[in-house]
């Protein structure tokens, strides 16, 4: 079933959390961008401090704090937020709040634990 995008405001630390979770680690990265389909922007950037990232071309995970549901969404959910007004849910806002940056946690181990499972 497709559900509506929800349009809002996302909490600014929320949206500079996740800035520095895409920046710390690319999940399950692809060769190539992809652009906006949107806007149709290509090159876009996230950037945090002196870091700066090309988007379009990975994705970010995020465990809820029960360690039951991992999040996924293009990493380019961040230029969605801050140009389209994409409201993420409410379930993820809360994910990104109460993960601690300081976790060894890996979206790429457990993608790669996932999709090596997958081919057995």
């Amino acid at each position: 079933k497709e559900r509506p995008i929800q349009p809002g405001i996302c909490p600014e630390d929320v949206l500079k959390k996740l800035e520095r979770l895409i920046l710390r680690e690319r999940v399950n990265p692809m060769r190539g961008t992809h652009c906006c389909d949107f806007c149709s922007q290509d090159e876009i950037r996230v950037q945090a401090g002196s870091h700066s990232l090309l988007l379009g071309a990975a994705e970010v995970w995020v465990p809820d704090s029960a360690g039951r549901v991992v999040f996924a969404a293009p990493n380019l959910i961040v230029h969605y937020i801050t140009n389209h007004k994409y409201l993420p849910p409410e379930s993820f806002i809360e994910a990104i709040r109460r993960f601690r940056e300081e976790s060894t946690w890996s979206g790429q181990a457990l993608y790669k634990k996932l999709s090596h499972n997958a081919y057995l």
